[in-house]
Order: structure tokens, then C-alpha cells, then sequence
């Protein structure tokens, strides 16, 4: 299919996630031009996306304040939705379709219902427990109702087709319009059930790869931290790429744990993997004892390898047109973390995107 000309609008937009997931394959299938129009209130976020796509600024206009008929005339053709995922989160709220946060996902859906002229195309990412929202099922209600077409999935990057190592397991919808609605009877949670291979979406990269064997010192974490959580069993990583204190959320080849918007922060139960400053001695160490982390060293994942764990573009390479993640200099570290918390893993996506456009998908040299 071809993209040319087409509208496609991002809503909630942050760092470009899901835009530079679509680029990925637009510039591959080299279709173009091709227009984005991008909402997002969070300031920050939208200071990254300007900087990281030519200056372009997301509108700041709340979703909910936009009318049917302002949203019929953004003529969008494919629709790419990553809305807040705190009313659904096993730590969150729970209050589902309750929550205000809710109010703009829950706004489209209804404005999706009565268009004249909806997408063609339908894209939406949140964490896993939307699949059995109320939110979820109003959407699909909508769905239905405007004769799409639809498949969902429950999938990690550590999915054996894609074999990243880091286990950011999140929930995913693919829409398109077709002649008839159907919807099959269960969410997709491995790629390989649907005809991909083992290694089919995998550069080949190794946990070891992606860290860094230098770090700043504003990346050590405080002793004080460590000490306070007596008992616990921390999620560490040595420099080599092995992992100490497995969470039971991973399985199969080492992996890291998902990094949330809390990283970094005074909390460090469950925000993250960190990484040892010296590699262990025996294969085996007890990571509740805080006395010999301590002496070992620990430090937490630098920005940029959770960015390259999460497969943005960060750096550059043969395809000088390509947009880039860029943070303004202005940007702290804790806001950063917050941002990649907040983010998604981008070759997922572009794999997801591929299947519901029917373009091809190649990984990019440029990562």
C-alpha cells in the first residue's frame, strides 16, 4: 500500500514513540510525503518531540475539548493512540473508564462512533489488564460498530521473533476498516502463533550490548536507597549482560526488567534493572545483601541504553533523512526516565504496523 499524502494523526503523542515506529517503514516502502499531526499537553514530552522532528510542535488543545466535526476535518487516515495507562495499571488507580485520565481515550471512542469518515487504519498501545477494561470494550464496541476489522496482542520484546532483552510486555489493538467487522475469540501473545520465526525481527544483539562498560557518577545509586530496602531482593544486571535476582516476569534468554516512569527516583522496588559496577566473583549472589552490592557498585541504566533497549533511533547512521531521538539540553535525567517510563518499545510497534499496513519491515542499520 502506499502512504502518499495520507494524514496520520498521533494522539497523545509524548517522545514520538509511535512515529517513529510508522517512519521506520514509510521510509523503507518510501512513501511520501506524508503528514503527521500530533496532541500531547505534557510540555516536556513535546519539547522532545520538537527537537527530535525538525521543530515540528505537537497541538496542545485538550483531546476532549476537540468537536466531532474538528476531528472529521484532521481527515486522518491511520489514527495511532498510546493514551495514559495509570487507570489500568496493577498499581494504579484501577478505576478504568472512572479515572479522568480515561476522558480522552473515552472521547475519541465516542467521536469514532458518529463519524461520517473514520481511519482507515487503527492503532493503539497501553499495559497489559486494558485488554479486559471497560475502556477496551467500549472501543471495540466502536469498532465493530464502524466495520473494522481487528486483532489484539498481549507481547514483549523478549518475544523469541524479536529477541530484545528487555521484557517491556505491553497490550496492542490493530484496526482496519474492511467490508465486515470480526474480531477473533482471543488476544495473540507470541508472534511465532501467528506464522513469524524464532529470530525473524532480531539483530542479534546481546544484553552485554547494550550497556555501556563507563558510567558518570550522577548514574551511581545512593547508598542511602539501597539500605533503606533491608531484605529485598534487588534486580541487578552485571556488566557482561548477566542478570541476579530474576523477577518472575522474564523467562528464556538474560533480559532486563520493564523500566517505568518511577526510575531513577527514591523508589526502587519494580521501577528497574540496575547494573553492577564489578562483575561477580561466583556465579551465583545473594542480591538482598546490601553490604556486598554496596561494595560491588550499582548504577542505574543511563538514559540512552534504555533508549536503545526501547529501539529508538538515537544515533546516526546511513539513513541521514531519518528523524532521531534528541533531548533538549534542558531536559534532567529524572525527566528523561519519566519520559522512557512513559514510552513504548518502537520495533514492536513497527512490527505491529507492518502487519496492519501491509508494509515490509526491515531493521534499520541506524540503530
Amino acid at each position: 500500500m502506499s502512504l502518499d499524502d495520507k494524514i496520520i494523526i498521533e494522539w497523545f503523542s509524548g517522545i514520538g514513540g509511535m512515529r517513529f515506529a510508522l517512519e521506520a517503514l514509510l521510509m523503507e516502502s518510501q512513501s511520501k510525503p506524508w503528514k503527521f499531526i500530533s496532541f500531547d499537553i505534557n510540555e516536556v514530552a513535546n519539547s522532545v518531540y520538537t527537537c527530535s522532528f525538525n521543530g515540528e510542535l505537537p497541538r496542545t488543545k485538550s483531546i476532549e475539548a476537540l468537536s466531532m466535526a474538528e476531528i472529521e476535518s484532521l481527515n486522518g487516515y491511520i489514527w495511532l493512540l498510546s493514551p495514559p495507562c495509570q487507570p489500568y495499571t496493577l498499581g494504579g488507580s484501577q478505576l478504568d473508564e472512572k479515572d479522568s485520565r480515561a476522558s480522552a481515550i473515552l472521547h475519541l471512542i465516542a467521536v469514532l462512533k458518529e463519524m461520517k469518515t473514520p481511519p482507515a487504519y487503527l492503532f493503539l498501545e497501553n499495559v497489559p489488564r486494558f485488554e479486559n477494561s471497560a475502556t477496551r470494550s467500549l472501543l471495540v464496541e466502536a469498532l465493530v460498530m464502524k466495520k473494522y476489522s481487528i486483532e489484539e496482542f498481549l507481547l514483549a520484546p523478549t518475544d523469541a521473533a524479536i529477541a530484545i532483552p528487555n521484557s517491556r510486555r505491553r497490550y496492542y489493538l490493530l484496526a482496519k476498516r474492511a467490508s465486515s467487522a470480526s474480531l477473533p475469540p482471543t488476544v495473540i501473545e507470541s508472534l511465532k502463533s501467528v506464522g513469524y520465526t524464532t529470530g525473524q525481527f532480531s539483530d542479534g544483539k546481546h544484553l552485554s550490548d547494550y550497556i555501556e562498560k563507563t558510567c558518570s557518577e550522577n548514574l551511581i545509586v545512593p547508598s542511602r536507597l539501597m539500605e533503606r530496602e533491608s531484605g529485598f531482593r534487588f534486580d541487578v544486571i552485571s556488566a557482561n549482560g548477566v542478570p541476579f535476582g530474576h523477577r518472575s516476569e522474564i523467562s528464556g534468554p538474560p533480559a532486563c526488567s520493564t523500566f517505568t516512569k518511577g526510575y531513577g527516583s527514591n523508589r526502587i522496588r519494580g521501577t528497574g534493572s540496575l547494573v553492577l559496577l564489578q562483575e561477580p566473583e561466583t556465579p551465583e549472589i545473594d542480591t538482598t545483601d546490601v553490604k556486598l552490592l554496596l561494595k560491588m557498585g550499582v548504577r542505574y541504566f543511563s538514559a540512552e541504553e534504555i533508549a536503545s533497549l526501547h529501539a529508538f533511533p538515537t544515533i546516526e547512521g546511513t539513513s541521514s533523512q531519518r528523524n532521531r531521538l534528541k533531548f533538549p539540553d534542558h531536559i534532567t535525567l529524572i525527566q528523561k526516565y519519566r519520559l522512557l517510563g512513559n514510552s513504548l518499545n518502537v520495533r514492536v510497534v513497527s512490527i505491529l504496523l507492518s502487519r496492519l499496513l501491509s508494509l515490509p519491515f526491515q531493521i534499520s542499520k541506524d540503530q
